[in-house]
């Protein structure tokens, strides 16, 4: 048990030297951006995200750098990913965009149905984890509606806000659960190569059926040992090297 307490003390101290430690390094990063240091930079920002550090601002950062590197296919993953944990953000949008102008790969889309496009389009306004969080406060605020349910005189106000709360709880769990079921089986992946054959299966005896450049986006519908078969956004398939993507 005194192992234990001494164990617990031990985390919630180190805990804070932890996130220092990451908030400097993250400062540093900008630090070397701003100094036009973009491979320090780029270096920095990577500690950061190896100790464990996720959110938007990192990834945009980031990606920033890999673009003035030059990286296109990296700053292609990190805006990807930034835009991922923070969706409809203009800057990152904007930013995503341009760097995509900078591709050579060019797809005609297939288009989505109009139910497929507007329910992506809802479910896609936040994050799963933000959803989480909405629903956490609609939980708080039914909460607060029990309690002037039973204990003053709003009893009609009271029981609005509970019913109300329980019902924003219910739809945004219902809504995060969707998105996160979304991303699970539509990963999407970019090309970090500068040029990849895409094979008709998973094998390197398998015909070349098409060649994909660095920065294109993809799906990635399944793996099989060291390969990946991926959907692309008009819809054709094919076969890559894992190790040749890397999942958003």
């Amino acid at each position: 048990m005194k192992k234990l307490i001494l164990l617990s003390f031990s985390i919630l101290l180190f805990l804070p030297v932890g996130l220092i430690a990451q908030k400097e390094l993250f400062e540093a990063g900008n630090r070397a951006y701003q100094a036009e240091d973009f491979v320090k930079a780029i270096s920095l920002y990577d500690s950061v995200l190896q100790s464990g550090k996720q959110n938007a601002a990192l990834h945009y950062n980031l990606a920033n750098s890999y673009f003035k590197e030059g990286n296109i296919g990296k700053s292609i993953l990190h805006y990807e990913k930034a835009l991922k944990l923070k969706p409809q953000d203009a800057e990152i949008e904007n930013n995503l965009e341009i760097a995509r102008q900078k591709t050579i790969d060019r797809f005609e889309e297939v288009p989505e149905n109009l139910f497929q496009a507007s329910r992506l389009a809802v479910i896609s306004l936040l994050s799963p984890d933000n959803w989480a969080r909405v629903a956490l406060f609609a939980f708080f605020l039914a909460t607060i509606g029990f309690a002037l349910y039973l204990f003053s005189r709003y009893l009609r106000l009271g029981f609005i806000t509970i019913i109300s709360g329980l019902g924003i709880t219910l739809l945004a769990l219902i809504l995060a659960w969707s998105h996160q079921n979304y991303l699970n089986h539509n990963q999407g992946v970019i090309l970090l190569e500068d040029s990849s054959y895409v094979k008709s299966g998973p094998s390197e005896s398998a015909d070349d059926v098409f060649i994909l450049h660095e920065g294109t986006k993809a799906l990635r519908l399944e793996q099989f040992e060291n390969w990946s078969k991926i959907k692309l956004p008009d819809g054709k398939l094919g076969w890559l090297l894992s190790e040749e993507i890397a999942v958003i």
